[in-house]
């Protein structure tokens, strides 16, 4: 993370405090977390937290074990690091209490352990929500980041046409051998993590969250397949629908009919339209032919440092899309104990105009 812009964020997270009046604002590991540092540390018993004052220098209480990934930012915020016979909430009420601090703000990530901690030593501080501030600053993607989920996107397509490439026959397969042959092209192509890889066959793609089993593909099952992972710090998401050897008619109608929505949706994308009015577009499409009862989902989310993120492209959010967002386009449709169809691309704004991140094929692909 570049010195300066550690600052500014700093900076612009105590401008927006002042909107939310609240005098500090904790954030513990997570994607927030890594919005300041670009690190991304993973949340467990030892207390790691920014600890950012309405005025002033922040502060990061840092295990020891940890406290070499952060000294490079020492002229930037004050390190203050603890050994494991200390006790790191101690540390935090004090820095509290010596800056006469009564309205703190933590991001949702904090464990909630932590928070009935600081409040048990300090009970008369006012703890509320801060995520929000946190997300109104990181809705807005640079075209740094925007570029960085570009990568991403990239490298999640390229595993993608690698399994369709090298996938000589699916049926007699189970959905979990298909979920770890994705995934080990996923780190070969050099994704830092796996989130999901959710595969569901036959009956089960009927179930939008489908993790996956030993169920054996059959001939003519539909397979609706979502995936997601790190590459680099910024996160790729996708999902494809296969068919094993020849579809039903009847599934084939409603793939296209899920198609055709997802690329109105995309045709639709610009700047003034709300996230409710997209929703939309994609619901009437669908229940322009009576399928509107199986679409059960919202029809996008946000992503950048995290999976799911704001803007939420659902019914009732009537936040207008701006230059630097970047969000999901999945409409579907889940018919229960017959088969799902679901098509997923990520869109941002940037400034050169609307990109279509995704570039895999979305006609429906038969394998053997």
């Amino acid at each position: 993370m570049c010195k300066d812009l550690l600052n500014k964020r700093i900076y612009d997270t105590q401008q927006e405090m002042k909107k939310n009046g609240l005098e500090a604002l904790i954030i513990g590991s997570s994607a927030d977390f890594s919005y300041y540092f670009g690190k991304h540390p993973r949340p467990t018993e030892r207390f790691l937290a920014i600890i950012i004052p309405l005025k002033g220098k922040a502060s990061l209480i840092v295990p020891s074990l940890d406290v070499k990934n952060y000294i490079t930012y020492k002229e930037e915020v004050n390190i203050i690091d603890w050994e494991d016979s200390e006790n790191p909430i101690d540390i935090l009420v004090d820095l509290l209490r010596e800056g006469d601090i009564n309205v703190i703000g933590t991001n949702n990530d904090l464990w909630s352990v932590f928070v009935y901690r600081i409040k048990n030593q300090n009970p008369e501080l006012v703890v509320t929500e801060g995520s929000s501030i946190i997300a109104r600053l990181r809705l807005l993607k640079t075209e740094s980041e925007i570029n960085a989920l570009q990568k991403a996107a990239e490298k999640i397509d390229e595993v993608w046409n690698e399994f369709i490439l090298n996938t000589s026959h699916i049926v007699g397969k189970t959905e979990n051998q298909i979920r770890a042959y994705i995934m080990r092209l996923m780190f070969e192509r050099g994704f830092e993590e796996v989130a999901w890889c959710d595969v569901g066959s036959g009956p089960n793609s009927a179930t939008p969250l489908h993790v996956g089993s030993e169920r054996k593909i059959q001939k003519r099952d539909p397979i609706v397949i979502d995936f997601a992972g790190k590459y680099q710090g910024y996160c790729a998401d996708t999902c494809r629908t296969i068919v094993a050897k020849e579809p039903e008619p009847e599934f084939v109608k409603i793939y296209e009919l899920v198609k055709n929505a997802q690329k109105s949706v995309t045709e639709n994308v610009r700047e003034g339209i709300t996230c409710s009015k997209l929703d939309s577009i994609a619901r009437d499409i669908i229940s322009g032919e009576n399928y509107e009862e199986y679409f059960i989902h919202r029809t996008g989310h946000g992503i950048g440092l995290d999976y799911h993120e704001d803007p939420y492209i659902v019914k009732g959010n009537n936040l207008k899309l701006q230059t630097g967002m970047v969000f999901s386009n999945e409409p579907g449709i889940y018919i229960p104990n017959l088969w799902g169809v679901r098509i997923e691309d990520i869109i941002a704004l940037s400034q050169s105009g609307i990109k279509v991140l995704n570039n895999t094929n979305r006609e429906l692909v038969a394998l053997p």
